[in-house]
């Protein structure tokens, strides 16, 4: 994993920010209203000043006592691509759910931080958009045409490897070269899906399930997940109405309670 690390950052270190956007990135903690439940969320143009408030989030108390997954929410039109191969390492090391809301965007550079997530949730008017990766126009047009191809070819390796890891098909990446960096390509919920953008990390859901059920038995366990999916409904309900979030402790306290109950 370090030596992947180290291959990102010395092969990555010149691309380009693949967004445009003239704010930087806004990392803030976020609490769910009437619920208590605390969530990241990155607003804006990512870029190295994204990755450092992005572990400052982790690091502050109330992330580190929330329950995992985290919830990140992405609200972003792109930036620097090793910067959110950054953010998307530190977000599958910290096993945590990401989330594109209603009316919210995640293109260019963004969607390698949403395929990082264990969980991925696009909201039906979410807008994910891609295009092929660049590198800095003044950095490439010096190159060669043959230092270029390899260079070029050199990322390509390095952002399937990464994809690959986070469990996204490699049919994703070869949507991305199909379409020329200047453009983006919005992708239609039904695609989102199909490229694993919205759903499970595959690896990570079956191993969770196995201890879950190892530690907490099939009952107790299927109200956990009751809860959990409702807590996603609760999380995506953000920008608009919380309501869901309101009876959602009460929900799950009570189910539990009741299980607990039968099974004494």
């Amino acid at each position: 994993m370090k030596q992947i690390g180290l291959v990102l950052l010395s092969i990555l270190i010149a691309l380009l920010r693949t967004g445009a956007s003239p704010a930087q990135a806004d990392v803030a903690i976020r609490k769910a209203a009437n619920s208590g439940l605390y969530s990241i969320s990155i607003f804006g143009k990512i870029d190295e000043s994204a990755v450092k408030g992005f572990l400052n989030a982790i690091d502050d108390p109330r992330i580190k006592s929330a329950g995992r997954p985290i919830l990140l929410h992405l609200n972003s039109p792109g930036g620097s691509l090793s910067a959110a191969i950054s953010i998307g390492e530190i977000v599958r090391r910290e096993t945590i759910a990401t989330s594109v809301i209603d009316n919210a965007q995640c293109v260019s550079a963004c969607v390698f931080i949403l395929a990082a997530g264990v969980w991925r949730s696009v909201g039906d008017k979410g807008k994910v958009g891609i295009h092929r990766p660049r590198f800095d126009e003044e950095y490439f047009a010096s190159l060669t045409l043959e230092q270029a191809r390899r260079k070029y070819n050199e990322m390509a390796m390095v952002t399937r490897q990464y994809l690959t890891r986070m469990g996204i098909s490699d049919a994703l990446y070869a949507a991305m070269l199909r379409v020329p960096s200047d453009r983006i390509e919005v992708l239609p919920w039904k695609v989102v899906r199909e490229f694993g953008l919205d759903g499970e990390d595959p690896s990570w859901s079956e191993y969770m399930r196995a201890t879950a059920i190892k530690q907490q038995g099939r009952e107790t366990y299927d109200v956990n997940q009751s809860y959990f999916r409702a807590l996603v409904a609760c999380w995506n309900a953000l920008s608009a109405s919380a309501d869901t979030c309101n009876e959602l402790k009460s929900v799950f306290e009570s189910a539990l309670a009741h299980l607990m109950h039968a099974n004494a």
